[in-house]
């Protein structure tokens, strides 16, 4: 739990994280560090923490490169703003003091959830989609797709052109798809997931522009040709639209309302812990709130 709180606000506020002062001594040496500044350390480690909260897809290259000059420069500043004497002002302590609540009171909240886990049952899911399905309605169209990439053009022609040959015939094209993408797919689970279920198209090949730009032109069973983007080759056919609107089938959105139904869970829990810690603070005489007191001398004034 605390480590996925300390990826979160990794290089945030250098401050909080306690860097190391620079000074006359000498660093600690540890083999495995990345980066360097004076006697304070990135570890490979704390690269690859940082690295494993970020979306799929992203360049993990860039990704390093970006981690690694946030941190000396966050480690700079840091080092200058003690060196100056800022840690002894007032407003910079007030600044200090409310992180550190904040952070605590986080790192608490996800301690409650770790001891409380939620896991909607099937039956949960079922019954919020009965009760809501016109809340639930599609805000945006939704489709089906199948999706191919791979570095070998050749790869990925072949592979369209048996989706093709599919199609023709009276074979059926989704157990034929998977075949395709088990062959051909540099990915081929991510392939088979696409073609198996209906997706928002505004999330859909974000990081695949000219993929991303057909889908929105393309008619229902219509097949792109080969394009080339982000070093790879890449095809895609729409399958099948649904326009916003429309009530959807539980199987498209079950993994939202699946987060909707833990959100509500885990403020349920929080709320009942807060409440336990009240009662208890009251009981033991350490919870006093004088608002109304407050609010009748502003009043008399």
């Amino acid at each position: 739990m605390l480590t996925s709180l300390r990826t979160r606000i990794l290089f945030l506020c250098v401050s909080i994280l306690g860097v190391a002062v620079l000074g006359c001594e000498e660093p600690v040496v540890d083999e495995d560090y990345v980066a360097r500044v004076g006697p304070s350390l990135l570890l490979r480690s704390d690269i690859e923490e940082a690295l494993s909260s970020l979306p799929p897809g992203r360049d993990s290259t860039e990704a390093v490169e970006q981690i690694v000059e946030q941190w000396v420069v966050n480690t700079l500043l840091e080092h200058e703003a003690r060196e100056s004497g800022l840690l002894g002002e007032p407003d910079v302590q007030r600044l200090l003091e409310e992180n550190e609540r904040s952070v605590l009171v986080s790192a608490y909240i996800e301690k409650v959830y770790d001891e409380n886990p939620v896991e909607p049952t099937p039956e949960e899911v079922n019954r919020f989609f009965e009760l809501n399905r016109d809340r639930l309605r599609l805000r945006e169209p939704y489709v089906r797709v199948r999706y191919l990439s791979n570095a070998s053009r050749d790869s990925v022609r072949a592979a369209r052109q048996e989706l093709q040959r599919a199609m023709r015939s009276a074979a059926s094209v989704d157990s034929v798809w998977l075949g395709i993408a088990e062959r051909y797919a540099s990915d081929a689970e991510a392939s088979k997931a696409l073609g198996s279920n209906y997706f928002a198209e505004s999330r859909l090949f974000a990081s695949v522009p000219r993929i991303r730009d057909a889908v929105t032109v393309m008619a229902a069973r219509q097949l792109s040709q080969v394009v080339e983007d982000n070093g790879d080759h890449h095809f895609v056919q729409v399958v099948d639209r649904v326009p916003a609107g429309t009530v959807p089938r539980i199987g498209w959105i079950e993994d939202e309302i699946s987060r909707q139904l833990i959100l509500e869970q885990r403020k349920q829990t929080v709320a009942r812990t807060v409440q336990n810690l009240r009662n208890l603070a009251v009981a033991r005489n350490l919870l006093e709130i004088r608002l109304q007191e407050a609010e009748e001398e502003q009043a008399a004034q």
